[in-house]
C-alpha cells in the first residue's frame, strides 16, 4: 500500500485509481448521478426520511424536518424606468437564492471545477433534479419578469447559488406631495409561494464566509449602478417580516422578505423647464400692470398668452401623474400662478370699465362746456341745473299769464312782457320744461344725446 501511494504521488496518471470504482469522475457522470433525486421533496426532509429509514425509527407518522434556511440577496443593477402614471418601477436585478441540499455533494478531487470551485450550469441543465424555493413577490406588476441569465452553482459541500439576472417590474405606492424634490420609497415582498414556514425559513446573507462563492465576498443587497436620467437609486435595503404581515393568506403564517428601494428624482430638468419658465410667464402678467390702460391689445393679449401657457403647463404635468387628490407642490405652484393670471385678467377688466365710464362723463362735460361757450347756457343757471344742459322754466296755469311787467313769473329766463310774459294752458298743470342740446351740439355722440335728454317731471 506504501508502494502504491508513492507511486500514485510520482506519477499523475496513477492518481485516477483514487476516483474508482464509486466516484464519479466528470460532471457528466455525477449529473447522472443526481438523476435519482426527487427535486419534489426538500433536503431535509430526504435526509430524515433516509435516517428513518435507515435507523427503522419510523412510527408511521408522516417525517418531521426542520425548515431550510434559504437566503434571498438582491442586487439593483440599473434603474430601467419609473412610470410614474401606473406606479410602477423596472430594474435589472440579480437574484440571488442560496440553500443547502446535502444530496448534492461531491468529491471535487475527481471532477475539473469552475474558477470559485464549484460546478456551474444553466438552471434548465439542473431543472431535472434540483429542488429549489419556490419564490414569488405580490409586488410584481407583470406575470412573469423576464430572465436574461439563469445560472446554478453547485459546491462540494453541497451548497447551492442560484442566480437570476431578471427585468423585474414591481408596483410602488408613490408620493408625489414635494414633487419635484420627492423621494419614492418602494416596498416590496419576497416570499414562499407554495411553501410556508415550516418548509422554508427567508432570511437575508450577512458577510460572513459561508456566503463566499461568486468572485469573493459581496454585497448582500447592494446598488451597483445610477439610475435613470430623472431618478437616482439612493438606497436598498432589505429586512425580515413577521408572520402575517404578507397579508396573502389568513389560514398560513407566512414570512417574508421585505426590500426598500428609495429613488430620488432630479429636479434640475423640471427646475429649469417647468419653475423658471413657470416664474418668467408670472412676471410677464405682472408688466401688463405697468402698460396704458388704453393699450387694450397689449395688456389682454399678455394676460390671455400667459394663461394658455401656464394651462399648458399643468397639462404637461398631469400627462405622467395619476388622478391624485392630495396636495403636490409643483401643480400647487402652477395653480397659484394660473389664479395670479386670472386676477391681472379681472383687474384689467374692472379698470376698463372704469375707463369707459370716465371717457363718457369727460365727453358730456365737454360738450356742456361747449354750449355755455356758445351762449346757449346763461351763466346764471350753472348754479340750478348741470351744466350738460339748459332749462327753461316755465308756469302753466289756469289760463293767466304772469310777469305782465316784464317777469316772466318766477321763470329762469323771462320771455316777452306783460300778458305775453307767460305762456298758459288750460289744463291745470305746471311743470318745467327741461332743453337739451341738439345733435348740432354733439354731432355723431348718440350715447350722449340719450344721456342728456330728459325730463324732470
Amino acid at each position: 500500500m506504501i508502494l502504491l501511494a508513492a507511486s500514485a504521488a510520482c506519477n499523475p496518471a496513477a492518481a485516477q485509481w483514487k476516483c474508482l470504482p464509486d466516484k464519479p469522475t466528470s460532471i457528466g457522470d455525477l449529473m447522472r448521478k443526481w438523476q435519482t433525486i426527487d427535486k419534489t421533496t426538500r433536503p431535509n426532509l430526504a435526509a430524515r426520511s433516509a435516517e428513518i429509514t435507515a435507523t427503522a425509527e419510523g412510527d408511521g407518522e408522516p417525517p418531521v424536518a426542520a425548515a431550510e434556511d434559504v437566503y434571498v440577496s438582491l442586487q439593483v443593477n440599473k434603474l430601467i424606468a419609473v412610470d410614474t402614471k401606473a406606479q410602477t418601477v423596472t430594474t435589472e436585478v440579480w437574484w440571488r437564492v442560496i440553500w443547502n441540499d446535502t444530496r448534492l455533494a461531491y468529491d471535487p478531487d475527481c471532477l475539473q471545477l469552475d474558477s470559485v470551485g464549484a460546478i456551474s450550469r444553466p438552471r434548465s441543465d439542473f431543472s431535472p433534479f434540483l429542488w429549489k424555493p419556490d419564490l414569488y413577490s405580490p409586488q410584481d406588476a407583470v406575470e412573469e419578469p423576464d430572465v436574461l441569465n439563469d445560472a446554478v452553482w453547485i459546491w462540494p459541500n453541497g451548497k447551492v447559488w442560484w442566480l437570476r439576472k431578471i427585468f423585474w417590474t414591481i408596483e410602488c405606492a408613490m408620493s408625489f406631495e414635494f414633487m419635484p424634490f420627492d423621494t419614492q420609497r418602494c416596498e416590496f415582498q419576497i416570499a414562499g409561494f407554495s411553501q410556508e414556514t415550516d418548509e422554508i425559513n427567508l432570511l437575508v446573507p450577512d458577510r460572513s464566509p459561508r456566503f463566499l462563492g461568486l468572485k469573493g465576498a459581496f454585497q448582500p443587497v447592494c446598488i451597483s449602478e445610477a439610475g435613470t436620467i430623472e431618478y437616482d437609486l439612493t438606497d436598498l435595503h432589505g429586512r425580515r417580516s413577521g408572520a402575517g404581515e404578507i397579508g396573502q393568506s389568513l389560514d398560513s403564517d407566512l414570512v417574508s422578505l421585505v426590500y426598500q428601494i428609495d429613488i430620488t428624482r432630479n429636479p434640475s430638468f423640471y427646475g429649469r423647464y417647468f419653475i423658471l419658465p413657470m416664474v418668467l410667464v408670472v412676471l410677464t402678467a405682472y408688466l401688463s400692470f405697468w402698460i396704458s390702460r388704453a393699450a387694450a391689445p397689449a395688456r389682454t393679449g399678455m394676460v390671455v398668452i400667459t394663461f394658455l401657457a401656464l394651462t399648458g403647463m399643468m397639462n404637461s404635468t398631469f400627462a405622467f401623474l395619476p388622478k391624485l387628490v392630495g396636495f403636490v407642490w409643483l401643480l400647487s405652484l402652477q395653480q397659484a400662478s394660473l389664479f395670479f393670471v386670472m386676477g391681472a385678467m379681472l383687474e384689467y377688466a374692472a379698470v376698463n370699465y372704469l375707463f369707459r365710464m370716465q371717457i363718457r362723463i369727460e365727453r358730456a362735460v365737454d360738450a356742456a362746456k361747449k354750449r355755455m361757450a356758445d351762449g346757449r347756457i346763461p351763466m346764471a343757471c350753472t348754479d340750478d341745473v348741470s351744466p350738460r344742459v339748459s332749462a327753461t322754466q316755465s308756469n302753466r296755469g289756469d289760463g293767466r299769464g304772469y310777469g305782465g311787467d316784464g317777469d316772466g313769473g318766477g321763470g329762469d329766463r323771462a320771455r316777452g312782457a306783460g300778458d305775453e310774459g307767460g305762456v298758459g294752458r288750460e289744463d291745470g298743470l305746471g311743470g318745467h320744461v327741461v332743453e337739451v342740446a341738439t345733435e348740432k351740439d354733439a354731432p355723431g355722440d348718440k350715447d350722449l344725446l340719450r344721456e342728456v335728454q330728459t325730463t324732470v317731471g
